[in-house]
């Protein structure tokens, strides 16, 4: 079970990391 829970958080992460990266995208366009 730990590892399961381990394995959704890099997914949050990522996400986080998505939105970051388009809005850079957005302010350096």
């Amino acid at each position: 079970m730990e590892d399961e829970e381990e394995e959704r958080e890099p997914c949050l992460v990522y996400s986080i990391v998505e939105k970051t990266s388009k809005r850079r995208e957005k302010d350096e366009a």
